[in-house]
């Protein structure tokens, strides 16, 4: 493969390789991994080829992960458990919330 302008190539080529060890590593034979790999990119390419696309970084990821979650394991009166379960204080977990609610209401 060859490097296209904008290292989109070697994002590609980095995400396959990437996949590939995983899939491996737990235990998947490597002609599939390759194969589920190549099929992984070339989504990737169909879904985003041409586009810009941000991808963040580790805590920025990691705390929106898990803001995700908490709204999802959100069941209206569970403020203090999930506070306590993600080591966050209640009023972290509300306005977690409701930057979640803003963001819905906008859309």
């Amino acid at each position: 493969m060859t490097k296209q302008k904008g290292g989109r190539q070697d994002f590609l080529n980095s995400v396959a390789i990437k996949s590939i060890k995983i899939l491996t590593g737990k235990g998947m034979p490597e002609k599939e991994a390759m194969s589920v790999a190549v099929e992984l990119t070339d989504s990737l390419r169909s879904v985003f080829g041409g586009d810009s696309i941000y991808i963040k970084k580790g805590a920025a990821f990691t705390r929106a992960t898990r803001n995700a979650q908490i709204v999802k394991d959100f069941d209206g009166s569970n403020t203090s458990q999930l506070a306590q379960d993600y080591g966050l204080t209640k009023r972290q977990v509300q306005r977690i919330l409701s930057e979640d609610r803003q963001k819905k209401m906008k859309k």
